[in-house]
């Protein structure tokens, strides 16, 4: 098989597997507007561009090889992953308005869903461990600059990532769109939502480090 096309299988496997990208963004798209679970999706992207540049520099070998800087990211991944998790679960009391029409949803700040896809990208030594362990098996000196080779595996990543993530976050929107009218589903979403997210925080803050 060819090892551009076993790349691309690989890739597209690990980022479609649900984790914090995947939750977050689906997330997103049902809390806001159509433009925030883009916005999201295009925050992964650029938390993405962070770990391709940081392995053409070498620094996730740093953060392979160093046990306190991958504790330090790990930890604060599993916080702001909680965080969000526990503001998802007390974001509204049986008493508020469930007021969520699109005006209303439309109106929210913007920047706030792409810093958070950002982070939850950022903060996710695994997504690091990805590119370290996974795009390093594709890269062969003999056929040229390295840092070429990374960069363009990286692109790729990168681009189908955004689309995936865009892709989802359409789908979510307006399929969610009958949660959103209906209380009830609504408190049910946010609190599956928020359950999930602190989940997969205190999954990674007691998983133990790769070897």
């Amino acid at each position: 098989m060819n090892q551009y096309l076993l790349f691309f299988i690989g890739m597209a496997l690990m980022v479609m597997a649900p984790g914090p990208d995947f939750m977050n963004v689906v997330g997103q798209s049902l809390r806001g507007s159509f433009r925030n679970g883009l916005l999201s999706a295009v925050g992964v992207g650029a938390g993405s561009c962070v770990h391709v540049i940081a392995a053409i520099l070498g620094l996730s070998a740093i953060l392979l090889s160093s046990a306190l800087t991958y504790e330090a990211v790990r930890w604060a991944g599993a916080a702001y992953l909680i965080l969000l998790g526990i503001r998802s679960l007390f974001s509204r009391s049986s008493g508020e308005s469930t007021n969520v029409s699109d005006h209303a949803l439309s109106n929210r700040p913007i920047n706030r869903a792409f810093r958070k896809g950002f982070l939850v990208n950022v903060l996710n030594p695994k997504a690091a461990i990805t590119f370290m362990a996974f795009m390093p098996q594709f890269v062969h000196p003999e056929k040229g600059q390295v840092w070429l080779q990374f960069l363009m595996l990286g692109v790729i990543t990168i681009v189908f990532a955004c689309g995936w993530f865009c892709s989802v976050a359409a789908a979510v929107h307006f399929a969610g769109s009958k949660i959103r009218e209906n209380r009830t589903l609504w408190q049910i979403q946010e609190k599956v939502t928020g359950c999930i997210l602190v989940v997969l925080g205190l999954r990674l803050a007691l998983e133990k480090r790769a070897q």
